[in-house]
């Protein structure tokens, strides 16, 4: 995979990070806010401080318990660091691109996936 093509899953994931933080912030029953007594950072925000960048007086509590879609792009973006994005993570083979635009989290080869 060159580096374009690198760079449009990047910009995916990191598209499907911001959507999945939006949605948390448009449901008031899914925000912590800083009194809460939580010890662990927002992974989205990865601040010190503990509070959102976005909205400094609240905390996500889905990122923050581990939101497992969160998760998964967290994944696919250390995936594309260590250089492995894109690759089966079965038999090593090239994910079809096609795959990877439906769902930029893929981990499996179509031919793996069908097992």
């Amino acid at each position: 995979m060159n580096r374009k093509e690198i760079n449009h899953f990047k910009r995916k994931i990191f598209d499907q990070i911001e959507d999945l933080v939006q949605n948390l912030f448009d449901d008031p029953e899914l925000i912590l806010d800083l009194e809460s007594g939580e010890e662990n950072v927002c992974p989205v925000c990865e601040v010190l401080k503990k509070a959102c960048k976005k909205y400094p007086n609240f905390r996500c509590s889905e990122a923050i318990k581990g939101n497992s879609m969160l998760s998964e792009l967290e994944q696919a973006l250390k995936r594309i660091q260590n250089g492995t994005y894109g690759y089966c993570i079965s038999c090593n083979n090239p994910i079809a691109k096609q795959l990877l635009e439906e769902n930029p989290v893929t981990l499996f080869c179509s031919g793996c996936n069908k097992k």
